[in-house]
């Protein structure tokens, strides 16, 4: 059974759900934040990622990002420098080791929900900027 093309005009709530999500989630990268920002309920969430997946496996496009072209692999010195700094926060109780684990992730996107950044955990060049600068 075909499906039936939208009306023309103004779009449905729905569809501006939509937009709004994947507006977000070409911003930030990730699925969660996205959704969160976009006012997504979880089960919208799952309606709209079931409909990604079978676009995909349909042969469409999928959902995806650029790297940021200021990317640049981080030293474990780096790393620590970083994990040393959150933790002069509060925002990480672990052992400083170098390693950018969940748990860094983690302190790394309460740091940028503090400080209005997107909070995806990637310590992206203006994170460690502003981190550095405190």
């Amino acid at each position: 059974m075909p499906v039936p093309a939208r009306k023309r005009g103004r779009p449905s709530a729905s569809q501006a759900y939509v937009d709004a999500f994947l507006a977000e989630l070409a911003e930030t990268g990730a699925v969660a934040i996205a959704a969160e920002r976009a006012g997504l309920h979880r089960s919208t969430l799952y309606a709209l990622s079931v409909g990604i997946l079978a676009r995909q496996i349909a042969g469409g496009p999928g959902v995806m990002q650029a790297p940021p072209s200021d990317d640049e692999p981080l030293s474990r010195n780096t790393v620590i420098d970083i994990q040393n700094r959150l933790a002069k926060l509060g925002l990480y109780k672990d052992e400083s080791d170098g390693l950018l684990g969940p748990k860094t992730r983690s302190a790394l996107r309460l740091f940028q929900q503090q400080t209005s950044l997107p909070a995806d955990g990637h310590p992206s060049a203006e994170t460690v900027q502003r981190l550095q600068s405190r």
